[in-house]
């Protein structure tokens, strides 16, 4: 069988399985790699930022918001830019900030569970017009067909069924294993949030009070 036989098995179906299958592994790897090469000691910087703006170091936050390539920092020089506008304001641009970057984390990562779903059924229908292919030909050669002329189209059809099971199992392990990552970096970045609010909101009080005692001055 040569790989354009192979891949015309159920009438093209078992190449566009393999295609779903290259698929699954590409989105698998593109997401891992996403969602393990920006990692961030979030308690550091968030104690980094505390430390600068407790020192009135506004710029070297703002900067180390910017060379930082992480959304949980790009919430952060948000929250830093909003700084001196009221609290509610601050609040929701900061807030619109971490929901832009909330489909960073789940992105592609449905289309794997789609792909689990979806490969089971098209080995399935392969299986299925594959037999039907058998079928027309048992019934035009007759009585007279031997086991052996319907050995390939059975071990095809098989073939097929497989892929589409082997495909729906790692997509499926793909799929529970970025979402459970993804779910951890989201609650890691609504407890930063949380505390950039926290800390910003804090320096803002501490220089409205200030105010009073210069304008007295």
């Amino acid at each position: 069988m040569t790989l354009v036989q192979f891949l015309w098995i159920g009438h093209g179906l078992m190449g566009f399985m393999l295609l779903l299958g290259l698929l699954s592994l590409v989105f698998f790897l593109e997401r891992f790699l996403f969602l393990h090469q920006g990692r961030l000691r979030t308690t550091s910087f968030i104690e980094g930022l505390r430390n600068m703006l407790q020192k009135n170091r506004l710029a070297e936050a703002l900067t180390l918001c910017e060379e930082t390539a992480h959304p949980i920092a790009h919430i952060a020089k948000t929250a830093l830019v909003h700084l001196h506008h009221s609290s509610e304001e601050r609040q929701q641009h900061t807030q619109a900030s971490a929901l832009l970057e909330l489909p960073l984390y789940e992105r592609r990562i449905g289309a794997l569970s789609a792909i689990a779903k979806i490969a089971p059924l098209v080995g399935l229908l392969g299986t299925v017009l594959g037999f039907l292919d058998i079928f027309r030909h048992l019934e035009q050669v007759g009585a007279y067909a031997g086991v052996h002329a319907f050995a390939e189209p059975i071990l095809s059809c098989i073939l097929l069924s497989a892929a589409g099971l082997v495909i729906a199992v790692f997509s499926n392990l793909f799929y529970h294993f970025l979402y459970g990552r993804s779910r951890a970096l989201i609650q890691e970045m609504e407890w930063a949030y949380l505390h950039i609010l926290q800390i910003t909101s804090c320096h803002s009080g501490q220089e409205e009070a200030k105010e009073p005692y210069g304008a007295g001055a």
